[in-house]
């Protein structure tokens, strides 16, 4: 078998099953501490920590570097991703939890139209984080192209990435999370 082939029977297609019917396959991921998920989800050197631009909602600038000091989860996200509209809830309600404790959440769309974008975040006004559409002019970012959404990086307070995960979070991800946030860098 090619080496692709044999990474998407081995790896890939039971992952995505063991997302789809949980009990079918055993999830090595969740069985993986936070710790050695970070490291396994850890990215490349080619992604770093710059995102700045205009938001979505009113245009207002918004940098990635004026939040040094705190941790940022920057999740990539898509109108149409059944897992964003499960994540991004849980998503908001941990950062309104953490906020006073130097957690930020910002949103980078990854949709092809900034009006979608709107129209969502219009129907869903409870999602009151900050968010910028990828592909609006002005906005920069140094993150890798999504594999798929969500995807969700965490940034630390010196501004590196401490961690990354495709996918949604499960709550040992949020628990090792907000562990970072007690802890001084």
């Amino acid at each position: 078998m090619a080496p692709t082939l044999r990474t998407l029977a081995c790896c890939i297609l039971p992952a995505l099953a063991g997302a789809w019917y949980p009990g079918l396959v055993p999830s090595a991921f969740a069985q993986v501490p936070p710790k050695l998920a970070a490291a396994k989800y850890f990215p490349d050197r080619t992604e770093f920590a710059l995102l700045e631009g205009p938001l979505v909602r009113d245009g207002r600038r918004w940098s990635l570097a004026d939040q040094k000091g705190k941790y940022v989860a920057v999740v990539l996200w898509s109108v149409d991703c059944r897992y964003c509209y499960e994540e991004l809830p849980d998503l908001h309600a941990f950062w309104a939890k953490h906020r006073d404790r130097g957690f930020e959440l910002v949103g980078l769309s990854v949709d092809d139209g900034a009006d979608e974008v709107r129209e969502y975040l219009a129907r869903y006004r409870k999602l009151g984080f900050p968010v910028l559409w990828r592909m609006q002019e002005g906005v920069r970012d140094g993150f890798a192209r999504a594999v798929g959404t969500p995807t969700l990086y965490v940034v630390d307070r010196k501004g590196e990435i401490v961690f990354k995960r495709f996918g949604q979070l499960r709550e040992e991800h949020y628990a090792w999370i907000a562990d970072q946030l007690g802890r001084p860098n």
